[in-house]
């Protein structure tokens, strides 16, 4: 079944064997891509288990000294003991010697997972962490290791992907797989930030922080006195501001939200951040939170009024939330409260439903602006949305508008996808772009195509999409929504299918999210057959699990793709999440 699924054969050793469940970069995906997906990679753990030896398996709580000798995909660290028994360790670097505490056994005792205590004897390309919330904040896992050397990690995960998942050749790989184009900001390069309010000492008062890595209900305090290094200093004085005024006479009222019970006010406060023509930040601030009357409403509102006097602030708006719980207790896990429930054990809060491959999110998600909430989104101050400039294409943004949360590397990654698409310069390629959100892409190169049709399958977006292009007198680009997660045999209305007016593409451009593609898309990308794909992702094993496919590695009908390179871009300093731009050619029909 797993070779079925274009994942192949995997080496039979401790560590191969279990590499391969940490496609997915969370402990949650790992659990179930292992035990659902792959039941022959299981089996061979198990046999490396078995090898290692039961008296070795260690029990939660222990505190172990580890080697780390690699990473796992998603960038935790692949250690062994002396007899070959595996443990993937948070923030272990290879070439580190470690003390680390045992957090859970997984697979039924086959490897643990662990947290790290200390530095027994740090790897070559240690440094200090600027921030001096790094040990509990968990944001920027890297923050630690030399730039240089993480932007070596990010393309070695990217070859490793490539070469057991997509079935690169080892040695055509290499040249395949470009360096990894590094961020010129490694600090303060975050256009948005999302914080979390919580309550203070003793119950008493609001803090604003950052949730801990995996941790629900723990906060991080955040901008009294130190801000956060990976955000605009407009963005720091906005929690200053906010501190300031919470702290003052005459707020009792506005409580933190209890994500457990469903009771408070103050859910969250997203800031985000861009440069007007005059070279000054502006800000837009959105206060999610759930308000029961009119006496708690104006003191919101208060709230509202104190952000806007913040210098850099040019909005500030309100997302209603619902009062209602949105964890659950889950009996059994290293995580006791997780996401989704109503308060007690089990329940149905916080739904989450995928369409295109992008969330949506009802009932309290913790999105990063990937997709739209659905919920009410009301202006207390100041303007709906907040320009932001690309490649010379401005993109109004409303408040759950998706957009790159790196500016400055954003404009690396469109000169990327731009290249990528090998114009031939007398504007005759007509490009599709897939899960084009509000058009980023496909604006930004529409300069070049005859025209680009955008899919999208979110409303707001698409007339989002619509109206940039209007505003920056773009005329070459339509957008239409649709679900690419629920194809059949075609995609409606492109090269004269089903009626429809988009002819067959030259260039088709996908850039969805972590998920990946849906495998009724890739068939329906081979039986279109462009010319060339240029396909972004911000989860390389997905990525090079749709490779395959696309390649015909998987059987099926319609064309054949042969990678041709792959580029490797660093969006997000300090943490192991790396983008790639990889560029596909028809070979065959």
């Amino acid at each position: 079944r797993a070779r079925g699924q274009g994942m192949g054969a995997y080496r039979l050793g401790a560590l191969h064997a279990l590499r391969a469940p940490l496609l997915a970069v969370s402990a949650r995906h790992t659990r179930r891509y292992m035990t659902r997906r792959m039941p022959g990679t299981a089996a061979s753990a198990t046999a490396a288990s078995s090898a290692a030896g039961q008296s070795e398996v260690p029990k939660s709580g222990d505190v172990l000294t580890l080697e780390c000798t690699s990473l796992a995909f998603g960038g935790r660290g692949v250690c062994k003991l002396p007899g070959g028994f595996v443990v993937f360790c948070d923030r272990a670097v290879p070439g580190e010697t470690l003390e680390a505490r045992v957090t859970s056994l997984k697979g039924g005792g086959r490897f643990a997972e662990a947290t790290k205590v200390s530095s027994i004897s740090p790897c070559e390309h240690r440094t200090a962490a600027p921030c001096p919330h790094f040990e509990r904040c968990g944001g920027c896992t890297w923050q630690d290791i030399a730039y240089a050397h993480q932007l070596t990690m990010k393309r070695d995960q990217v070859v490793d992907v490539m070469t057991r998942v997509a079935k690169v050749d080892q040695t055509r790989v290499q040249t395949i797989v470009g360096d990894c184009v590094p961020s010129d900001k490694t600090e303060r390069y975050r256009n948005k930030m999302e914080f979390a309010f919580g309550p203070g000492a003793n119950g008493r008062g609001v803090v604003i922080g950052l949730r801990p890595s995996g941790n629900h209900s723990d906060l991080v305090e955040i901008g009294n006195p130190d801000g956060c290094l990976l955000q605009h200093p407009v963005a720091d004085e906005v929690l200053r501001g906010c501190r300031a005024h919470l702290d003052s006479d005459g707020n009792s009222l506005l409580d933190a939200f209890n994500r457990r019970t469903g009771e408070g006010v103050l859910r969250s406060l997203t800031v985000r951040v861009a440069v007007d023509e005059n070279g000054e930040a502006i800000a837009a601030v959105d206060i999610a939170a759930a308000t029961r009357g009119d006496d708690e409403d104006a003191a919101l509102r208060g709230l509202a009024e104190a952000i806007a006097k913040v210098r850099g602030v040019a909005a500030v708006l309100r997302t209603k939330k619902t009062p209602k719980p949105e964890l659950r207790l889950a009996e059994g896990r290293r995580q006791g409260w997780v996401k989704g429930g109503r308060g007690g054990r089990g329940g149905s809060g916080g739904k989450e439903s995928r369409r295109g491959g992008r969330v949506r999110k009802s009932g309290g998600g913790d999105a990063d602006g990937e997709g739209w909430s659905g919920e009410d989104v009301e202006v207390l101050s100041g303007a709906a949305t907040l320009p932001m400039k690309l490649r010379g294409v401005t993109f109004a943004l409303s408040a759950p508008s998706f957009f790159q949360t790196n500016t400055d590397q954003a404009e690396k990654l469109v000169a990327a996808v731009e290249d990528a698409c090998g114009f031939s310069g007398d504007g005759t390629e007509v490009v599709l772009d897939l899960f084009c959100g509000v058009g980023t892409l496909g604006l930004c190169v529409a300069k070049k195509a005859k025209h680009v049709f955008g899919w999208e399958v979110v409303p707001e977006a698409v007339k989002d999409a619509e109206r940039n292009a209007e505003a920056n007198g773009i005329t070459n680009a339509t957008f239409r929504r649709g679900d690419l997660a629920k194809l059949k045999a075609s995609l409606p209305g492109v090269g004269g299918k089903g009626g429809g007016d988009i002819p067959k593409p030259d260039i088709v451009i996908a850039d969805p999210a972590r998920a990946g593609m849906d495998e009724s898309l890739v068939k329906v990308l081979r039986s279109v057959g462009a010319e060339r794909i240029v396909y972004v992702s911000c989860n390389p094993a997905t990525q090079a699990r749709d490779l395959l496919r696309l390649k015909g590695g998987d059987g099926g009908e319609g064309a054949r793709y042969d990678v041709r390179y792959c580029t490797p871009v660093d969006m997000f300093p300090h943490t192991p999440h790396v983008e790639t731009v990889v560029v596909l050619d028809r070979i065959s029909i």
